[in-house]
C-alpha cells in the first residue's frame, strides 16, 4: 500500500470501494501517470496492484486480473503480493496466462515466481501445462513440442 500512497483500511489494505473503483476503470496495467501522495511517488500502475490486493477474494482477483492487459511489470521480479494475498485461489489466472503452445506469459514477471511458491496439488496441474515462459514472441524448439506431444499422448 505504500508503494500506492494508499493509506490502509482496518483490513491493512486500501479501502474496498476505492479498489473496487480504481479496478473496474483500469483495463491496461502500464506505468503512465505519475503522481505523489504524502511525500511518496509512485506510477499509476502501483495503485491498481495496490487495489488488485485489496478486493474481497481470489474470486473478484482473478475476474479483474483475467481482463486486464498486461503492458507493464509490477515492482520487483520476485514480487510475491499476489501469493501473499490469495493463495492458490489465484491459479486460474495464472493458468489463463498459459497461451495455446504452452509459453507463460510471463506479464507481469511475478507469474513464475507466485506459481512456484504454491504448494497445493491444482499448482501441479497448471505447472505442467507450461512448455516455456516468456511472451507472445517466445519460440518453442520442435524438438521440445515433440516431446511434449510424446508425454501428452
Amino acid at each position: 500500500m505504500a508503494n500506492a500512497g494508499v493509506e490502509p483500511d482496518s483490513r491493512g489494505l486500501m479501502a474496498l470501494g476505492q479498489a473496487r473503483a480504481i479496478v473496474r476503470s483500469t483495463s491496461v496495467f502500464e506505468h503512465n501517470k505519475r503522481s505523489s501522495a504524502a511525500g511518496r511517488h509512485f506510477h499509476d500502475a502501483d495503485l491498481a496492484w495496490a487495489a488488485l490486493h485489496s478486493v474481497q477474494d481470489a474470486d473478484e482477483f482473478v475476474r479483474a486480473a483475467k481482463r486486464i492487459q498486461w503492458h507493464a511489470d509490477v515492482r520487483g521480479r520476485y514480487n510475491l503480493a499476489a501469493f501473499e494475498r490469495y493463495g492458490a485461489g489465484m491459479l486460474p489466472w495464472l493458468d489463463s496466462r498459459i497461451d495455446r503452445r504452452g509459453v507463460l506469459i510471463n506479464k507481469p514477471w511475478c507469474l513464475l515466481p507466485c506459481l512456484l511458491a504454491i504448494v497445493d496439488p491444482r499448482a501441479f496441474s497448471v505447472a505442467v501445462k507450461i512448455r516455456a515462459v516468456g511472451d507472445e514472441n517466445t519460440a518453442i524448439p520442435a524438438e521440445s513440442a515433440s516431446k511434449a506431444s510424446v508425454l501428452h499422448a
